[in-house]
C-alpha cells in the first residue's frame, strides 16, 4: 500500500514506484488470464481463442494509431521505415499470434500453474538474447537466473507433491 500511495498520489514524486505497481498489476492479469483460460475456456480451440483476441482489439488498436499520428505524422517513403514497419508486423502479427496460441494451448493441455512457472524463464531467455546481441553479462544476471530456476523447480515440486496421491 506504501508503494501505492507514494507511486500515485505523491506529486513530484521522482520513483520508479508507479512502474513496480503496473509491473505487479500486470502479472496479476497474466496469471486472471491463465486461470480464466483454464477453468473457463478450454473447451475452445487455443487458435480460435488467439484469433478472437485479434479481432476484438483490432478496432480499438487502429483508433489509437489514428490518434497517435501513425497516418499521418510517418514518412512512409524512407526504405528504413517500411523495413522498421516490416519488423513491427512480423513481430506482431506472427511472433505474438504463435506466442499467444502456444500460451492457450498449454494452459489447456496442462495448467495455469505450469504455465505460469514457465512464463518466469522468459528473463532468463531474454537474457541469453542480450549475449547473442553483445550485451554484457553480469553476476547479477547470473544470480537472477538461478533465483528464477530455484523459484521454479519449487513451484513444480509443490505442483507434484500436491497431485500425487496419498499413500
Amino acid at each position: 500500500m506504501i508503494l501505492i500511495k507514494l507511486a500515485l498520489f505523491v506529486p513530484g514524486c521522482d520513483s520508479h514506484y508507479f512502474y513496480i505497481v503496473l509491473l505487479i498489476i500486470g502479472a496479476a492479469l497474466y496469471a486472471i488470464s491463465a486461470l480464466i483460460v483454464e477453468k473457463k475456456l478450454s473447451h475452445i480451440k487455443s487458435s480460435e481463442l488467439a484469433s478472437s483476441i485479434y479481432s476484438i482489439w483490432m478496432i480499438p488498436s487502429l483508433i489509437i494509431l489514428g490518434f497517435s499520428g501513425f497516418f499521418t505524422q510517418i514518412d512512409y517513403s524512407l526504405p528504413a521505415t517500411l523495413e522498421s514497419l516490416g519488423y513491427l508486423v512480423f513481430l506482431t502479427v506472427v511472433s505474438t499470434t504463435l506466442v499467444m496460441f502456444l500460451f492457450f494451448k498449454l494452459v489447456q493441455d496442462t495448467s495455469a500453474v505450469f504455465v505460469s512457472s514457465i512464463s518466469l524463464l522468459i528473463p532468463v531467455i531474454a537474457v541469453f538474447w542480450g549475449i547473442l546481441d553483445g550485451e554484457k553479462f553480469t553476476l547479477w544476471y547470473a544470480l537472477g537466473g538461478i533465483l528464477v530456476l530455484i523459484g521454479v523447480y519449487f513451484i513444480r515440486d509443490k505442483q507434484e507433491k500436491a497431485e500425487k496421491p496419498s499413500e
